[in-house]
């Protein structure tokens, strides 16, 4: 387990812009439901211990997602200036960059919501890993939201309203 950690630290902590915020705020609500499946387990509850799970399978993928659409606004940016469809790769990049935290953010209330359901529900041996589960999904939904916002200033403000119009 220690290495898997490791390992995932140097990647956030290594000299290529890749993985980054975005991905952060994934791993952080992963864990946050994976802690939260197991509370759920502990406590017998596996209609709740079902949903997270679901929930988890959905968010995982999108941690390469996020990965990805910033990829994508990485070399969109490295074209030259005067490339023809410089400015509509960027434009697709920055909307598919504002797109993949909404979705995230939208997981991660999703999972907040079973979870929050929970408290007073569990045993007590875990409430406390409850508690840290709820903290890791609502830090990493605050990341995935500001993401959100920050990529969508790039946008028409049009476009970006419509965009974030999903994180209320």
């Amino acid at each position: 387990m220690e290495s898997a950690l490791a390992q995932l630290i140097a990647e956030f902590g290594g000299p290529t812009p890749l993985p980054a915020g975005g991905a952060a705020g994934v791993a952080a609500i992963a864990m946050g439901a994976a802690l939260g499946t197991k509370v759920l387990r502990i406590s017998g509850m596996p209609q709740e211990g079902t949903e997270l799970s679901r929930l988890l399978d959905r968010l995982t993928p999108q941690y390469r997602t996020d990965c990805d659409a910033f990829e994508s606004v990485l070399l969109a940016m490295k074209l030259p200036r005067e490339a023809p469809g410089k400015e509509v790769a960027l434009e697709d990049a920055w909307l598919d960059a504002t797109r993949a935290p909404v979705q995230v953010a939208g997981l991660a209330q999703q999972i907040e919501e079973v979870l929050e359901g929970c408290q007073g529900r569990v045993k007590v041996s875990v409430a406390g890993d409850l508690s840290s589960a709820l903290c890791l999904t609502r830090a990493g939904r605050e990341i995935a939201e500001g993401n959100a916002r920050e990529n969508a200033l790039r946008l028409d403000p049009e476009v970006a309203r419509e965009v974030l119009s999903d994180l209320g």
